[in-house]
């Protein structure tokens, strides 16, 4: 929980974390009370960032369909290959 203060998180937040890591809820209040008896010395806080929303879906859905053209592109080109050498070998031994 300290770790998590020092590091800018609120300790509601740390608390919360630390319970859905199975730690017992009693043992986490007392460490909670402890620690702000205790106190942070000031330079050990680092204030917590904003942090923006990342979208990275709408890249990955770009590729995604740019690559899915090219395959499709390629299957023709390679399926119009294999009808073109089939009627050369079929027209040749006819």
């Amino acid at each position: 929980m300290k770790n998590a203060i020092e590091r800018g998180s609120d300790i509601n937040k740390a608390k919360q974390s630390l319970i859905n890591a199975g730690y017992s809820p009693q043992e986490i209040e007392i460490a909670s009370k402890n620690l702000e008896k205790e106190g942070i010395p000031k330079n050990l806080r680092i204030p917590e960032t904003k942090k923006l929303p990342v979208n990275t879906t709408a890249p990955l859905i770009k590729k995604k369909k740019k690559f899915n053209k090219w395959m499709i592109i390629f299957g023709i080109l390679i399926l119009l290959i294999i009808i073109f050498a089939g009627l050369l070998v079929f027209f040749r031994n006819g």
